[in-house]
């Protein structure tokens, strides 16, 4: 991968959208080749945007810790810190674990 590549985070775009083709579409319509999954990005979004990558038609630059965001989950407006790996609370640490292994 060419370090010198310019990815546009998902976070502007991708809080309601449940399609992925649709947030690659608007990406690429901004004249970007590649992006970074924010956090906000949907669950039921993710297939779409793999296959634009498998496809060639987008590339990741990087996948914001965590992401996607579970189908139960609500966007939040603000920064993506909802759980800790720092935490001290136990339940909260090991859940912010498991959601880094599966972004």
């Amino acid at each position: 991968m060419d370090i010198r590549t310019l990815g546009i985070s998902t976070s502007w775009n991708a809080s309601g959208i449940l399609d992925g083709r649709r947030i690659v579409e608007e990406v690429k319509c901004l004249g970007f080749d590649a992006l970074e999954v924010d956090y906000r990005v949907r669950e039921e979004a993710i297939e779409g945007i793999k296959d634009a990558v498998a496809r060639g038609i987008i590339r990741v630059t990087s996948v914001h810790n965590f992401s996607p965001l579970g189908r139960d989950e609500k966007p939040s407006p603000c920064g993506g810190d909802k759980l800790s790996l720092a935490s001290l609370d136990e339940v909260e640490r090991c859940a912010a674990v498991r959601l880094t292994k599966k972004s």
